[in-house]
């Protein structure tokens, strides 16, 4: 679970490539969560991180297909 993030990216390369164009910042924080040894603090860091990941994909497709 430590390691998820490393694992996860890995897989998804244009995944990686969305993040370093949106959070820049975040970015930081997930390399400095890899180093973090406590498994519950990474955990719920992890779901932060889906949770405003998901908000701001919807954000940027809704802002491209806005209903009629």
């Amino acid at each position: 679970m430590i390691h998820f993030f490393d694992d996860f990216l890995r897989q998804i390369p244009e995944l990686r490539f969305y993040i370093y164009l949106f959070f820049p910042r975040m970015v930081l924080d997930v390399k400095m969560m890899v180093f973090c040894n406590d498994i519950t603090f990474t955990y719920g860091y992890s779901i932060l991180f889906y949770g405003y990941l998901t908000k701001r994909f919807y954000l940027v497709t809704k802002s491209f297909f806005p209903e009629r």
